[in-house]
């Protein structure tokens, strides 16, 4: 089996963008889910799409439980 051409894999860029976005809740879910897809379809792994997916939920539960507490205190 021939491995995908490094300049065809896309995957590893979006992931990466996809957890630098990871603050930015929308463009850190489409750039992580687009890098999901694009390992799948190279054949090569997803992991950096599912580390910027999991962070991205993480932070925005993370904002939600905070922006709660801060609305009940008052």
């Amino acid at each position: 089996m021939t491995q995908p051409a490094a300049t065809s894999d896309s995957s590893k860029v979006l992931g990466i963008i996809g957890i630098c976005l990871c603050w930015c809740t929308l463009g850190g879910l489409i750039f992580s889910i687009l890098s999901i897809t694009q390992a799948r379809k190279n054949g090569s792994s997803p992991t950096l799409g599912y580390v910027g997916l999991g962070l991205t939920i993480g932070l925005f539960v993370i904002g939600l439980v905070i922006r709660l507490a801060l609305l009940s205190n008052h």
